[in-house]
């Protein structure tokens, strides 16, 4: 009798792909021409960027899409995960839809799905992370917050990639009208609008993050974390009783100057992951 073949658990070749699609895409849409580039014939390399542009999108979003829908590829990522690269193909698709929108055009009808499902992937990752505030007096909170610094790194970056694609067709459109004064080149008016609120969305979520960061900032350098830290490890031992497991696993670690020791490590990388946040570039 023949066996099956062993199934194939989930590889990180989907991760590492999806992954150099995203700093790929990013790249893309946070180049900035310098500033003294004056190229000789500034329409056909207007005309060259755009084609590039779209080319290189649809290429990205329609790879993106395609991983993203591998059986493969879901049990191997976060939901922050599948959300932020969920958003980055939306991205790929708007971006590249809004460059060929020229001003003559009629208002793409594709658009507006788009973009109601970009809003609604990043509201399920604000959500994940912004749904609570942290408290001093709220330990599972502030718990939480330090363990899911995942999610708060995913949510920046999407924060980043949305601002940086709405800045760029932004950018593109400015440099058009400038460039051509009849106005056919230029980006369609309500694209341009509805890439203002997009970067309008980017800024605010980095700036939610920024303002949450500063509050567990606070929150932690309140006093009395070391007696929470150790009373949520062992228990308060107020009431005189003691749980039986919990005195051998005193004695097996040195006793409760070993758990405060312990805590106030604990405590220190804390602080440090937010200070680290702090001076995480947010724009």
């Amino acid at each position: 009798m023949r066996s099956h073949p062993p199934l194939t658990p989930p590889t990180q070749h989907e991760r590492s792909h999806l992954a150099l699609l995203s700093e790929r895409y990013l790249e893309l849409v946070a180049f900035q021409p310098a500033k003294d580039y004056r190229p000789a014939q500034a329409g056909g390399a207007a005309s060259a960027e755009r084609f590039f542009v779209v080319e290189t999108l649809s290429s990205l979003g329609a790879a993106l899409v395609d991983l993203l829908h591998r059986p493969e590829t879901a049990p191997g990522l976060t939901a922050p995960e599948e959300s932020y690269y969920t958003i980055l193909s939306l991205l790929s698709s708007i971006v590249a839809i809004g460059l060929n929108a020229k001003s003559a055009d009629p208002r793409p009808p594709a658009l507006a799905p788009l973009l109601s499902s970009l809003r609604t992937a990043l509201t399920s990752l604000r959500t994940a992370f912004l749904s609570e505030s942290p408290s001093a007096l709220d330990g599972v909170s502030v718990l939480y917050r330090m363990a899911d610094q995942h999610t708060a790194s995913t949510l920046r970056d999407a924060g980043l990639a949305i601002k940086h694609s709405a800045v760029y067709v932004l950018g593109f459109g400015a440099r058009e009208a400038a460039r051509d004064r009849t106005g056919r080149a230029n980006v369609h008016r309500e694209v341009l609008a509805e890439m203002r609120a997009l970067e309008t969305l980017g800024t605010t979520t980095l700036g939610e993050i920024k303002s949450h960061v500063k509050k567990l900032q606070g929150s932690l350098g309140e006093a009395g974390w070391l007696d929470r830290v150790v009373e949520w490890t062992v228990g308060s031992g107020g009431d005189g009783t003691s749980d039986a497991t919990t005195e051998m696993v005193l004695d097996m670690v040195g006793g409760r100057p070993a758990v405060e020791e312990w805590a106030s490590r604990v405590l220190e990388s804390w602080r440090e992951a937010v200070r680290g946040w702090g001076r995480m570039k947010m724009e």
